[in-house]
């Protein structure tokens, strides 16, 4: 065997000691990798060993399938219940610890928790119209105008509107609506709070001055 040859066979033997370590090291591992709750991406603290996860308000914790990737070969139990990605449900009122058991069973607490967003405080209108007429909004007087061509009927107008995300309004959209005078949309967020929407029609005054049709005993006038 020539040195060359033998160099070649010691260096190969090293490179599978390493890969072999490297691999033990890997199976070994007890952590989480990435997590989620019903789809809701949750955020890894290797650190802490915590998982937060924040959803909606409203939304039900009580029921919640968990979808996780663990170190190689690790497996995770809540209790004496091992728990399957994409499966397993549990309540998440309050915190679960998980315990993550590697291949060698060393263990490690992870601690999850599920925050519920605060309602929200938005109730505004984002758009406007009546009979197609575009309004103009103005959030911080919270008013909304319109104008409209002189003779345009305004006894019997229908609005169209949005609002914020989760707000409700009164009245709804689309709604009918007498605007011949100012008339008012009480939009309130999730949380409760109401915000008063003023909306006024303007009708363009006729500047019209002409005399368009002209005869005098049956004759006609010639319009200059």
């Amino acid at each position: 065997m020539t040195q060359h040859t033998l160099f070649r066979y010691v260096f190969i033997f090293f490179l599978c000691l390493i890969a072999g370590a490297f691999s033990q090291l890997k199976a070994q591992g007890n952590d989480i990798i990435s997590f989620s709750l019903d789809g809701y991406i949750g955020a890894v603290n290797e650190t802490d060993h915590t998982v937060t996860v924040t959803v909606p308000y409203n939304t039900s914790v009580t029921s919640m399938i968990a979808t996780f990737v663990l170190s190689s070969g690790a497996t995770a139990w809540i209790g004496t219940t091992q728990q399957e990605s994409g499966v397993t449900s549990n309540n998440f009122t309050s915190y679960i610890d998980y315990t993550i058991r590697a291949d060698d069973s060393s263990e490690q607490i992870w601690r999850v928790t599920v925050y519920i967003s605060p309602p929200s405080d938005q109730n505004e209108i984002t758009d406007f119209d009546v009979d197609g007429f575009d309004g103009v909004i103005n959030s911080g007087a919270a008013t909304i105008t319109v104008t409209v061509p002189y003779g345009t009927p305004v006894s019997s107008m229908s609005a169209t509107f949005s609002i914020s995300p989760d707000a409700t309004s009164s009245p709804t959209s689309p709604a009918t609506m007498n605007l011949s005078s100012p008339q008012d949309i009480v939009v309130t967020a999730q949380n409760g709070s109401d915000k008063t929407w003023r909306v006024t029609v303007n009708v363009t005054p006729n500047d019209q001055n002409e005399i368009t049709d002209f005869d005098v005993d049956g004759f006609d006038g010639v319009i200059n």
